[in-house]
């Protein structure tokens, strides 16, 4: 959908456009709604007037009705809201911790070690500290490997990171951290 300029393309068809929303990530509205404005524009470039169709089970969802209509800021005002009640960036930031291991209890109880260590500090950190899991990954298993994640929510990043950092979490082999990930799945 992206970056293609084809003046002859006069119809543009995006198929189960709300496959994107079914997906376990807080921006999944936020990329549904690019992907349908995105494609559209791939139609009537040229000379000739392009037409677009989007097929969903979901087309009362604002994100499909906001690209539909091409309603950028009204698409971005209803974000922003549901983002500053849900504690989403940009009013949070987000620390994902992954927990590997080749047997699954042994990568389960290290995430479940490290929620109980974010849990303390949480007690006594400042600002507003949400801590969530441990729950496998999407992709739970690859290569024989077991994967659990830890998410931490929090409006004082850089006392967090600090603390990450003397905790020895970022010297551990076998736990991840991702700050504010691209995706959550």
């Amino acid at each position: 959908a992206k970056g293609h300029d084809f003046s002859s393309v006069t119809l543009a068809a995006i198929l189960t456009a709300d496959s994107l929303l079914h997906l376990p990530d807080f921006r999944s509205a936020e990329r549904t709604f690019s992907l349908i404005t995105q494609t559209a524009g791939r139609s009537g470039r040229g000379e000739r007037r392009g037409s677009v169709i989007v097929q969903s089970y979901m087309p009362e969802h604002p994100a499909i009705v906001a690209a539909c209509r091409q309603d950028y800021e009204g698409f971005f005002e209803a974000e922003i809201m549901l983002r500053r009640a849900l504690f989403y960036p940009p009013f949070a930031t987000l620390f994902l911790l992954t927990c590997q291991h080749r047997e699954e209890a042994a990568a389960q109880s290290l995430a479940l070690a490290w929620r109980q260590k974010l849990e303390g500090k949480a007690t006594t950190a400042d600002g507003r500290n949400e801590v969530f899991g441990p729950l496998p990954s999407t992709i739970a298993r690859m290569n024989d490997v077991y994967y659990y994640i830890v998410l931490l929510k929090t409006d004082k990043p850089d006392e967090w990171r600090e603390w990450l950092r003397e905790s020895g979490l970022l010297a551990a082999a076998d736990v991840r951290l991702d700050v504010n990930p691209f995706r959550l799945f």
